[in-house]
């Protein structure tokens, strides 16, 4: 993953720096240009996120309710690339696992976990929260589902 990282970062004259975050869907660094790239281990991640980044693009999304959302900068479809903004909290992250448009049809047990571990992990904050996905799908299409305080961060 590092190669094609590092390819990108050569083809657009900029090197990574330290290590933003990293998960089971690939890793971010920093860049000397002040950017974020995120370099995923499987094309189908990359294609959901990249997807959801342009859709925010295209409609000019740039904050939920009141979290901020990264903005797409590039992309680099052979080297499963993102390079985005970087945000300050409040923000929302992470679009790897959302869905475009359609919702996954859920069972009602399953959706009533989903949001008793938002609520766990945001206690009072948990209606924030929801407001924010309610109207990030409404504005976007983007059904948010990885919700924990890695991804959505108030301070």
């Amino acid at each position: 993953m590092l190669e094609r990282l590092d390819r990108y970062c050569f083809l657009h004259g900029i090197f990574r720096t330290i290590e933003l975050g990293a998960g089971k869907d690939g890793t971010v660094y920093g860049t000397s240009r002040g950017t974020a790239v995120k370099v995923h281990a499987r094309i189908e991640s990359y294609t959901r996120e990249r997807d959801i980044y342009l859709r925010l693009r295209d409609r000019r999304v740039r904050k939920v309710w009141m979290f901020n959302i990264p903005r797409l900068r590039d992309y680099d479809d052979d080297g499963l690339v993102l390079e985005m903004s970087i945000v300050t909290p409040p923000y929302l992250l992470d679009f790897a696992s959302a869905f475009l448009d359609v919702r996954p049809d859920f069972s009602q047990e399953v959706e009533q976990e989903w949001q008793r571990n938002i609520q766990e992990s945001f206690g009072d904050r948990f209606g924030e929260v929801m407001a924010a996905l309610e109207a990030l799908e409404r504005d976007a299409g983007v059904i948010l589902l990885d919700i924990h305080p890695h991804n959505v961060k108030f301070e």
